[in-house]
C-alpha cells in the first residue's frame, strides 16, 4: 500500500453535521445502547484502524446450514489484517429482535464504536439506510457498501447504495451506468481469494475434477452433459444426491486434492455469467480453474496461461479430457493461476484498495 492503514485513519474528520438520534430508550429490560455492547463483537481492539463490519453470520441466513461467505471472506480477513474490527452479525441480531430493535442497535454501535470505515457487504434489505448516512454522519465515519448483485439488481439496490460515501461494485457495468449518472464515488473491485484460508497444502490430487456449488439454473443440464461424454464431474452441495453442503475445511479439502474444478459462471438469476469468488479460491488451492469463456475474467486471468475457459458444455468436456491428459502442462497453468493469485487477488488486496479510497476519494479507481 502507498499509504499505511495507521496513516489513512489520521486522515477521518469531524463531520460538520450533527444528526440527532431517535431511539427507544428501553426494551425488555434493556436498552439498545446496553445490547450494542452486549451483540456487538469486537477483535483486535488495538488495531491500527477501527472497521465495523456488517453482514451475515449464517449461510444466507440459515443457522443450520452453516456459516456465511462474507464470514469467511470479510470479516475473517480484516480479522487477519490486524484491524480493531466490530462485528454486526445481521442476521442473528435481526432475527432475535426485529428490524427496528435491530437498526436501533446498529445506530448505537456506530456512536459507541466510531468506526473509521463502515463496511456493509449487502444482502436484503433490512437496514434503514438513512439511519446509517445520519450516524456516520455524527461520527465522521466513512461507509462503504459492497454490491455483488448488479449485474441483475441495480435498480432494486438504489435506495440502499446512493445513501453510502463509496459503493463497491463488482459488475463493470455497474461502474459505469453510475459513472453515467453522475456518481463518482463508485469504486469497480472484485472477489479474491481469502489466502489465509484458501491454501495449497501439498495433499495428493485424488480428484480428477470436481465441482462445488447449489444446483439451480443451468447447472444440472451441464454437469449431465459432461458426464454424458464420459466425464466423471464430483458435485458437492444443496440440490445434488446426497444433498451435501461442504463445511469451509472440507470444501478447502477438496479443492486442494482436486487437479480440475469446473465453474459454472451464471448468475443465480441464470440471466448473465458473473466472476465468482469460486474462481479466485480454486486458484489459491492449486487446482486448475476451467470456468466459462466471457469477457469479465479475461480482467483477471489470461485463459490457457493462468486458467482454462469453455464455451460450452462440449468445449468443457474437450478441456477436461485435454488437461487430464497432459498432466505437466496442467500442473504448469495451474501454479500460475495460483501465483497470480496469492500476488494480485487476495481479499486482503481487495479491502487495502477499498479503504485506501473511503478515506481519500482521490484512490477511486477502477481495479486491474
Amino acid at each position: 500500500m502507498r499509504k499505511t492503514l495507521g496513516a489513512l485513519r489520521r486522515k477521518v474528520t469531524e463531520a460538520g453535521k450533527k444528526v440527532d438520534f431517535k431511539l427507544t430508550r428501553v426494551v425488555d429490560g434493556r436498552s439498545s445502547e446496553v445490547l450494542a455492547q452486549e451483540e456487538v463483537h469486537i477483535c483486535n481492539p488495538s488495531g491500527k484502524l477501527k472497521v465495523l463490519y456488517i453482514g451475515l453470520k449464517y449461510d444466507y441466513g440459515r443457522k443450520n446450514v452453516g456459516l456465511d461467505y462474507g464470514h469467511y471472506n470479510f470479516f475473517h480477513v480484516l480479522v487477519n489484517m490486524g484491524l480493531s474490527v466490530s462485528y454486526f452479525e445481521l442476521d442473528r441480531i435481526r432475527n432475535r429482535y426485529g428490524d427496528k430493535r435491530m437498526n436501533e442497535v446498529l445506530s448505537q454501535a456506530i456512536f459507541q464504536f466510531q468506526p473509521d470505515i463502515l463496511f456493509h457487504s449487502y444482502y436484503l434489505n433490512w437496514i434503514d439506510n438513512d439511519m446509517v448516512k445520519d450516524a456516520c454522519l455524527q461520527t465522521g465515519t466513512k461507509s462503504v457498501i459492497w454490491i455483488s448483485d448488479d449485474h441483475w439488481r441495480y435498480e432494486e439496490l438504489r435506495p440502499a447504495w446512493t445513501k453510502y460515501d463509496l459503493i463497491v461494485t463488482t459488475d463493470p457495468n455497474g461502474l459505469e451506468k453510475r459513472r453515467n449518472e453522475g456518481f463518482e464515488n463508485v469504486l469497480l473491485s472484485q472477489w479474491g481469494c481469502n489466502h489465509y484460508l484458501y491454501k495449497d497444502t501439498g495433499l495428493p490430487r485424488i480428484y480428477d475434477v470436481s465441482f462445488v456449488g447449489r444446483k439451480y439454473g443451468i447447472r444440472e443440464d451441464f454437469v449431465a452433459q459432461l458426464r454424458s461424454k464420459g466425464v466423471d464431474v464430483k458435485t458437492y452441495g444443496e440440490g445434488w444426491p446426497g444433498n451435501q453442503r461442504l463445511d469451509q475445511m472440507s470444501m478447502v479439502r477438496l479443492l486442494a486434492q482436486s487437479r480440475i474444478v469446473l465453474n459454472i459462471s451464471q448468475s443465480s438469476s441464470g440471466k448473465t455469467n458473473q466472476v465468482k469468488g469460486r474462481d479466485f479460491e480454486v486458484l489459491g488451492c492449486g487446482a486448475l480453474l476451467l470456468t466459462k469463456d466471457f469477457p469479465d475474467i479475461k480482467l483477471y486471468y489470461e485463459p490457457g496461461k493462468e486458467i482454462a475457459t469453455y464455451s460450452d458444455a462440449s468445449d468443457a468436456a474437450e478441456k477436461i479430457k485435454y488437461y487430464l491428459e497432459h498432466e505437466e502442462e496442467r500442473a504448469e497453468v495451474a501454479k500460475c493461476g495460483h501465483d497470480s493469485t496469492v500476488r494480485e487477488h487476495t481479499m486482503k488486496a481487495r479491502m487495502e484498495q477499498i479503504f485506501q479510497a473511503a478515506m481519500d476519494p482521490k484512490n477511486v479507481c477502477k481495479d486491474r
